[in-house]
């Protein structure tokens, strides 16, 4: 019997979600494509490594991005659909999306057109509001976690994954002690420095490097040391969008520099605010 990542196919978690294929593998996580046996449909299921079993804390992060997505009941976020101890390996069933992650499609297209990015940017602004009206900040948006679905009528839609790192607020952020935890080019100068105090602009920020990579086709950071790169963000050194050679306004420019500021009290209050601002200037 053939086995991808560590479980062979055909195998079930409790005896109802059939293993079919290996959709992705993380750093603690595996990712299968399944079929649900008792409703007859297609899931992904995503699976704790058993190496990670034991570590309580990871344990802890995974069970409760299976509790925030339960929370969260928005069409841009993806739809969870059953979580579970296995025997004592976590899962979570969630919806299968069929389509490519926007980190795929900008490395196949370099840069998204403004009118589809106003769009996406919107779908994910709406989506980050109900989850900070919920006390929720990601606190991990990177193209990575974005996913472009493609529909049944050809049309694409953009879906919010990985809730890992999010923080509820009022609770400590669920890390050991002086990790930096999330991607670091994303990051809010906040996040890097350890703040406990963050709040929905903290993915305004990342937002705001995500459109300037989505637009431009370049990152607005020019280190790759990682050290070096944290030094960069935290104090603002990141390129201008006309450096770069992008045909963009001033006011876009403006824009995008404000949801990336590094002072959280003069970017957007929202991330809604800051797609409908886009919009405009991009008008």
């Amino acid at each position: 019997m053939a086995t991808v990542g560590s479980r062979p196919i055909g195998t079930l978690f409790a005896g109802r979600y059939r293993v079919d294929a290996l959709l992705a593998e993380g750093g603690a996580a595996v990712v299968y494509r399944g079929t649900d046996l008792e409703r007859g449909d297609e899931v992904a299921i995503k699976e704790l490594r058993q190496e990670f079993g034991r570590d309580e804390e990871i344990r802890r992060r995974f069970r409760r991005e299976a509790s925030i997505l339960r929370a969260l009941r928005h069409d841009a976020i993806v739809r969870i659909l059953d979580d579970g101890d296995d025997d004592g390996v976590l899962y979570v069933v969630m919806e299968l999306l069929h389509g490519c992650s926007l980190r795929e499609e900008l490395e196949s297209v370099r840069c998204i057109t403004p009118a589809t990015w106003c769009e996406w940017l919107h779908s994910i602004g709406e989506a980050l509001d109900e989850a900070h009206a919920q006390g929720i900040v990601h606190g991990d948006l990177k193209p990575e976690n974005c996913f472009l679905e493609r529909l049944p009528n050809g049309e694409r839609r953009i879906k919010l994954l990985d809730f890992g790192m999010a923080k509820i607020l009022g609770l400590d952020r669920l890390t050991r002690t002086g990790e930096v935890a999330g991607t670091p080019l994303y990051m809010a100068p906040e996040l890097i420095l350890g703040s406990s105090d963050v709040d929905g602009r903290t993915d305004v920020y990342a937002l705001g490097v995500m459109t300037f990579e989505a637009l431009t086709g370049q990152r607005p950071f020019t280190e790759r040391q990682p050290a070096r790169l944290l030094a960069q963000i935290v104090g603002g050194d990141s390129r201008s969008m006309e450096n770069v050679g992008a045909n963009v306004s001033p006011n876009v420019e403006r824009s995008v520099a404000r949801a990336m500021g590094t002072v959280r009290d003069r970017r957007f209050a929202s991330a809604s605010e800051f797609a409908a601002e886009l919009a405009r200037a991009l008008d």
